[in-house]
């Protein structure tokens, strides 16, 4: 079997799952666009079922079938059998329970048609004489940015849950924090014992702003939180807009060190510091 039939065949057991149980359509909306589909058909079947679903209507065939020719797919649709083709869905749908890997593999085959599509387009941008090297090294950025922006965007509406999902998480978590109950940090230590009592550490998902005036030492004070979670086994990323690398360096050595930012910068080291810093 060739790789388009392949994923044609991952196509038809999404489409057959989605007309045998509709509530299918809810587990995956988010995974997948119509977009995904190789098949110009099944395109306009997904979106069509999709669009019934939201509205809670009936996934009759004749109903399918006329929406799909409204949206300008008939003759795919008619090439593949009409009406018969999607009465005999289901038979390609062999158990739910697979359903997240025949999506999975639909979601990775167009994303990387369209990274080919993207890499094919910028080969023959190449061979080009009228464009600047500069022109076309700004082309391939743009172009790469654009698309992990994309992808990005895909991803994120891919992670949307259902309210048993949630609930689930909720319970999940209630029992980690029993099992832990006595510990003053359930996630990422800050290094700061109050901090941590009363926010428990840092954990997945949260977007946490550390604000205050110019100059009080906010630079300061993420940098020991990135050091102390750097030391509790975490990988830490840090982008800086404000400091170079040299200058997060240097903060890190005086933090680690317990020398006088100032007197670093200042090149005013004794022997005891060295040592320090060694």
């Amino acid at each position: 079997m060739s790789e388009s039939e392949n994923r044609l065949e991952h196509e038809r057991n999404i489409l057959g799952a989605a007309y045998l149980r509709p509530s299918c359509i809810g587990e995956i909306v988010g995974q997948i666009t119509a977009d995904d589909f190789l098949q110009p058909a099944h395109r306009a079947i997904w979106a069509t079922m999709v669009d019934l679903w939201v509205k809670e209507e009936s996934l009759e065939p004749g109903i399918i079938v006329e929406r799909v020719n409204r949206a300008g797919a008939a003759e795919p649709l008619a090439a593949l059998g009409g009406a018969a083709f999607i009465v005999e869905l289901p038979e390609e749908c062999i158990v739910f329970e697979t359903l997240s890997y025949h999506v999975n593999k639909i979601r990775r085959a167009s994303q990387r048609y369209r990274w080919g599509q993207m890499l094919a387009k910028l080969a023959a941008r190449a061979t080009r004489t009228e464009e600047t090297d500069e022109e076309f090294l700004d082309a391939i950025g743009s172009e790469v940015l654009r698309m992990m922006l994309v992808e990005g965007e895909k991803a994120q509406s891919s992670k949307e849950k259902t309210r048993k999902q949630v609930l689930r998480e909720v319970v999940d978590a209630i029992e980690h924090a029993h099992k832990n109950r006595g510990s003053h940090c359930l996630g990422v230590p800050t290094g700061i014992a109050d901090l941590d009592e009363a926010s428990r550490g840092l954990r997945p998902g949260q977007l946490v702003i550390l604000a205050a005036r110019p100059g009080v030492g906010k630079s300061a004070l993420m940098s020991q939180m990135v050091e102390h979670a750097a030391q509790a086994g975490t990988a830490v990323l840090v982008f800086s807009l404000e400091m170079t690398a040299l200058e997060l360096g240097k903060r890190s050595i005086a933090s680690e060190a317990s020398i006088d930012a100032q007197r670093l910068a200042r090149g005013e080291i004794e022997p005891k510091h060295w040592l320090a810093i060694n």
